[in-house]
Parts: structure tokens; sequence; C-alpha cells
């Protein structure tokens, strides 16, 4: 199975603005004491969408590495069939650089596998840029 890493450099993006983003804290500070959050996007119908954040210590390959310098990954993007195609993903990814730049990071990281390609099409007219591409 192969991933390719993503990485983006954080800059503003504009976002529709009929659409709600509530950031929930984790319970627990995420992996060795970093934070993470989820993002929860609602419409007037209920939820739209969702994707967490959380600063990881991980090498090249993806795995975790206490050596490694923190870096803010985004995860699980997911957003309603009823919503796709209506800016809800990149509005929550534009929030989920807020939350990173405020973390003190000037850059967003995340996986894809290579099979997900309206994933990547999303991610690079976000204008993430492939950094590695490799086996997981």
């Amino acid at each position: 199975m192969s991933c390719t890493l993503l990485l983006a450099p954080l800059l503003c993006a504009a976002a529709p603005s009929t659409l709600r983003v509530r950031l929930e804290q984790c319970a627990s500070r995420g992996h060795a004491g970093l934070p993470s959050v989820l993002l929860l996007a609602e419409d007037d119908k209920g939820p739209a969408g969702s994707c967490a954040i959380a600063a990881l210590r991980v090498c090249a390959d993806g795995f975790v590495d206490a050596a490694s310098s923190a870096r803010p990954f985004l995860s699980a993007l997911y957003v309603e069939p009823r919503c796709r195609r209506r800016g809800v993903g990149q509005r929550l990814v534009s929030e989920a650089e807020i939350v990173a730049r405020g973390w003190g990071f000037g850059s967003l990281c995340l996986h894809v596998h290579e099979r997900n390609t309206a994933g990547m099409r999303l991610y690079e007219k976000l204008g993430f840029a492939t950094v590695e591409d490799g086996s997981a």
C-alpha cells in the first residue's frame, strides 16, 4: 500500500460563510503531550463534516519517532455526501491551518493514499505538494 506525504505552507483561505465550524479539544493531550483537536462542521441540516489535527513526532516513513521534530498532521477528513463539492472540505482544512498556525507551526502535513484521487485533487487545489512518495 502506497501513501504520499503532502505538505502545505499555511496561507489564509476564503471559506463558505454559511458553514459553522467548532473546535473540540480532545479530552487528553495527544501523542507525547502534544496538542490535538477535532474540528466539526455543521450546516442548517446538521453535521456536514469533520477532521482531526494533531501535532506528532514522526519520521519520514510515518512511524512515531520521539527524536523527530513535531509537525501538525491533518487526518480523518470526512464530508457528508450531501455536502460534498460545496466547500466544506476546504473550510475544514482552512480551519485546521488556523489551528496549526496558533500552535506556532508554519506548515500542515497529511498522508493520503495514492488511490484517493478526490482527496489528492482537493489537497493540491488547496496548495499541498508532494514531499515524499513511498510505501507504508
